[in-house]
């Protein structure tokens, strides 16, 4: 038996196959490790262009704290033209009734709820104690006295403080065992009103696409049902095809899955799955080069055109290649920073959604195929 595809292309999917994003797991777990030991470390924000994996990464770390036993919040997604506050209340007004009894809007429902937690907590085996993990998504669909609102209520609750009488210390003050994660587009920053207290009371992680080895690693690395292995070939192939794209890694890979019939996916399984997956890249990839304005796009076409083979350029060599200086394309790369389409590195500003730089460059989207190996060489 091949057992079912492990492949899940679908939005806020925890997938079988995980890629990468080990650094903000692991900052996750010592953000909880540290609230439930009444630490304070601020709420987390995920942002990233659509599709990049926000609400997957989120809900992972949501799983996992399932496993442990803490209190999870449904995620609150925001709709445009509805309340996230009113949302949110409910959601914790359900997980209060289902652990202690409890009302109130958001800011005293959640610090209710976190005070009952830590309370108990005292009298857990240190290891197993419980946190309140609290998941809100889209927060850019939030108006912006709605988004203030939010923060300014989950900001109190992050920096509340309770009393507690613990075993041979007497009373001291902890902070509440609250984990708070938001997603949101890259510009959510730039749109929020009281961006000062946002950036003060959360911290911000930018996701961008894989890497080629993330995704090799993950194909050859994790166990797939009916003990299925891809081959080296397979794996670098899927790596090209999808140039990181997380959304376009489940894609591809399921159709490279559906294509093999034994059990060894080949790279004549990923040739089938770039031929069916096509039209949908190319259409994606079609949609996010229509939405940069003019100055932006022209920073990225200098950037690829004076690029190494690290798609890396210097910030100077971007603007003498359009006649301008640094300063005046300055807006226009914080910009696509941004949208995580470039990054500031040490060397300069590097492309990172490579899909687009293939589309841009070469008017396709389709990898380079060797000749003599047929195998995809990237880029």
């Amino acid at each position: 038996m091949r057992g079912a595809n492990p492949f899940q292309p679908g939005a806020g999917a925890v997938p079988q196959v995980w890629v990468g994003r080990n650094e903000p797991l692991l900052a996750a777990d010592q953000q909880r490790r540290d609230r439930v030991r009444g630490r304070y470390t601020p709420g987390a924000i995920v942002v990233g262009p659509s599709g990049i994996g926000k609400s997957v990464l989120v809900n992972r770390v949501a799983q996992e704290a399932v496993v442990r036993g803490d209190v999870v919040v449904p995620p609150v997604r925001i709709a445009r033209r509805s309340d996230p506050v009113a949302q949110l209340a409910g959601e914790v007004d359900r997980a209060a009734r289902d652990v202690a009894r409890g009302r109130g809007l958001v800011r005293d429902a959640v610090i209710a709820l976190g005070e009952h937690l830590a309370r108990e907590n005292l009298s857990r085996t240190p290891g197993t104690e419980r946190a309140l993990l609290i998941r809100v998504d889209e927060l850019q669909n939030a108006t912006s006295a709605q988004r203030s609102a939010l923060i300014a209520a989950l900001g109190d609750a992050l920096e509340a403080r309770v009393a507690l009488d613990a075993p041979g210390v007497g009373g001291v003050e902890a902070h509440l065992p609250i984990v708070l994660f938001l997603t949101g587009l890259p510009d959510l920053l730039n749109a929020a009103s009281n961006v000062d207290t946002f950036r003060r009371r959360f911290t911000t992680t930018v996701l961008r696409p894989f890497s080629d080895a993330e995704v090799e690693d993950a194909l050859l690395d994790t166990p797939m049902p009916g003990d299925v292995v891809f081959d080296r070939g397979a794996a670098s192939g899927i790596a090209a095809v999808v140039a990181g794209d997380p959304y376009l890694f489940q894609l591809v890979g399921r159709h490279a899955w559906d294509a093999s019939d034994g059990p060894v996916v080949t790279t004549a399984d990923v040739a089938a799955a770039d031929t069916a997956t096509y039209a949908e890249r190319l259409r994606i990839v079609e949609a996010t080069a229509a939405d940069f304005p003019d100055r932006e796009r022209e920073v990225l076409h200098a950037l690829f055109a004076v690029a190494d083979e690290y798609l890396t350029a210097a910030p100077s060599a971007v603007a003498d290649h359009i006649g301008l200086t640094v300063p005046q394309i300055a807006t226009a790369a914080a910009r696509l920073e941004r949208r995580a389409a470039i990054e500031r590195t040490p060397h300069g500003w590097t492309v990172t959604q490579r899909l687009l730089h293939r589309y841009l460059t070469t008017g396709d989207v389709h990898p380079t195929l060797d000749g003599r190996t047929g195998r995809y060489l990237g880029g």
